[in-house]
């Protein structure tokens, strides 16, 4: 973290003029920034009072004579009926390969934490202060296809399904609330989000505005519904090597 409050006022004022930022609802965008590095992953806090939190990590290689690796861990502010997208804390590191909150409040109740898997081998633990479901199993790989099995048979899948998406698919997220709904980060080719019911799975949105490798993706948590009527969700999403951070809605319902 910076050791000077007033640099680092200054430069988050920098940093979130560089955020475009964009109405909501009825338009895709919510907003977007370049980060300070390579970005490979992004995570929306899951725990109620900071549903508004997402994290996005960076990595870089300096080379050279000594090559170093350095990162650093951003938190954001969301608000998407605002159209809010809000860099509230930085913390500099070594780089990092990927994070993830922690499921429960384990200590200093109130407080999530976050873990980071960084470049040293070590896995650091943050304070921030203020699954798989219905016995079925999915992974990606590199040969781009996503593929769903029913592991209640290990030996012998009772029911395989399986999608090409295009791209290498690096990173699953399921949808916090809604079975049957992922959040897919396909490396050369976008994001997707895949429906799966079933034999059938289809591809029911792909968010293609990154320039880079597709790595960081999350869903937002909170109130699913207006009204008894489900509103869009919102996502996170981040490129390696063009530093992006995007966060959006998809154009069609989800849901349906």
């Amino acid at each position: 973290m910076m050791k000077c409050p007033m640099l680092f006022s200054l430069y988050l004022r920098i940093l979130n003029i560089l955020c475009l930022f964009h109405a909501y609802p009825g338009v895709l965008e919510v907003g977007s920034c370049i980060l300070d590095g390579n970005a490979d992953a992004v995570e929306f806090c899951p725990h109620e009072s900071f549903y508004n939190v997402l994290a996005a990590s960076t990595y870089v290689l300096q080379e050279g004579d000594r090559p170093s690796r350095s990162g650093c861990i951003m938190l954001f502010d969301v608000d998407a009926e605002a159209g809010q997208l809000e860099l509230i804390q930085k913390v500099e590191t070594t780089g990092i390969f990927d994070i993830k909150w922690s499921p429960r409040l384990l200590q200093n109740p109130g407080c999530p934490l976050l873990a980071q898997a960084d470049a040293d081998g070590s896995v650091r633990i943050h304070s921030l202060q203020g699954s798989d479901s219905d016995g079925s199993k999915m992974h990606g790989s590199y040969d781009e296809y996503l593929r769903i099995w029913d592991v209640r048979s290990t030996s012998k899948p009772v029911n395989e399904s399986s999608i090409c998406l295009g791209g290498g698919v690096w990173r699953i997220k399921h949808h916090p609330s809604t079975p049957g709904l992922v959040l897919t980060a396909c490396m050369h080719n976008g994001f997707a989000i895949v429906k799966f019911d079933g034999n059938q799975v289809q591809v029911v949105e792909q968010y293609n505005k990154h320039d880079s490798l597709a790595y960081g993706a999350d869903w937002q948590r909170g109130d699913a519904s207006v009204a008894g009527t489900k509103k869009s969700p919102v996502i996170a999403t981040c490129s390696f090597y063009d530093r992006l951070l995007h966060v959006w809605t998809p154009e069609s319902d989800v849901f349906v």
